[in-house]
């Protein structure tokens, strides 16, 4: 019998894991004719069918894992695949699992019949930082009077008291303790991306050692991004009680499609000199030992997607943006007037 194998995303967060999990679940079908299943373990596969952002297959696991829950996790796994075939695990929560944990789970897996093998995505602190403050804004889940610099700023604190994971040697070390350095792949974000938006997609095949499905495309970015003005309109929504995933999904999709979200919220040159000061050793580091493919030049100058410099709100885009929100709103049953008579 061929080699069983559990190929497991890993995360780190934003860095395309809502991308690879929607491609994971269009493609089923066709790996699971190569012998490589994606189950739906956490019950969330039709919503990543439509390219919503589900925290992937895995999501339940982890969420049983970070309460110390081994053999759930491993039970469900027994009675989901198949005895001849490989699996895919994919959450880009796994990499905060705790240390110990991971490895009890892994060894589990193990039992089962398979080799581990784990792929983790990086990307610098900074950007990773405020991709996360934006994703909580569009959640709802952050006090709207923190601001983007506010959060970077409480995140360099941590960091600094070596406190929240983020320091990308220390959780690839980990990872590599519980995968073996020889069950670890590491890719870097940013020169993927730079590549173009299919890029990560195309990585993740490579890595399982499947071919593309033909005709594959993406669908673009299936989770935009706010800029300066989307944001501005988030953190209103969520001051009044009108925000959270709902409403900022189908806003961003308009704003995305509609093309207005051309420039991402800034931090500082300041903060971002900092951040660099206290990542880059580290990192450059991370990239030799973990993913010897990859040359430390590769960091550049600055944290990649970050301009240092940050222009005023426009007005324009700003009106655009308050009458699609009040549109969106009113489609939702949430306001029947106006956004801007609120």
């Amino acid at each position: 019998m061929a080699e069983r194998v559990c190929f497991m995303h890993v995360g780190t967060g934003k860095t395309g894991s809502t991308a690879i999990q929607s491609a994971l679940t269009h493609g089923r079908q066709y790996l699971s004719a190569r012998g490589i299943d994606y189950p739906d373990f956490s019950d969330n596969l039709h919503s990543a069918s439509k390219g919503t952002p589900t925290a992937g297959n895995g999501a339940a696991l982890v969420k049983k894992l970070r309460d110390g829950n081994v053999a759930g996790p491993i039970r469900t796994i027994g009675s989901h695949v198949p005895e001849t075939n490989s699996l895919i695990i994919s959450c880009e929560g796994i990499w905060h699992v705790p240390r110990g944990t991971l490895i009890e789970f892994l060894s589990g897996i193990r039992e089962l019949g398979f080799r581990t093998k784990g792929l983790a995505y990086f990307r610098p602190q900074a950007d990773f930082w405020v991709s996360s403050y934006l994703q909580q804004v569009k959640s709802a889940k952050l006090d709207w009077k923190v601001g983007v610099e506010d959060y970077v700023r409480r995140c360099i604190s941590r960091l600094e008291g070596n406190k929240g994971g983020w320091n990308w040697l220390v959780v690839a070390g980990h990872l590599a303790e519980a995968f073996g350095e020889d069950g670890l792949t590491v890719r870097w974000y940013p020169t993927l991306i730079s590549k173009g938006q299919d890029e990560i997609v195309k990585s993740f095949f490579s890595w399982i050692d499947v071919p593309m499905p033909e005709g594959y495309a993406s669908g673009g970015i299936v989770n935009p991004s706010p800029n300066g003005e989307a944001l501005m309109i988030l953190r209103m929504m969520n001051s009044a009680g009108l925000g959270g995933r709902a409403f900022a999904n189908e806003f961003l999709a308009q704003a995305h499609a509609s093309r207005l979200l051309d420039k991402r919220p800034m931090i500082s040159k300041e903060q971002l000199a900092l951040i660099d000061g206290l990542t880059r050793r580290d990192n450059q580091e991370m990239l030799k030992r973990y993913a010897p493919g990859y040359s430390s030049e590769l960091l550049g100058d600055a944290p990649t997607d970050l301009v240092a410099d940050q222009g005023l709100l426009r007005k324009q885009v700003v009106a655009e943006m308050l009458q699609m929100a009040g549109q969106v709103l009113a489609s939702q049953g949430t306001v029947r007037r106006p956004v801007s008579d609120a």
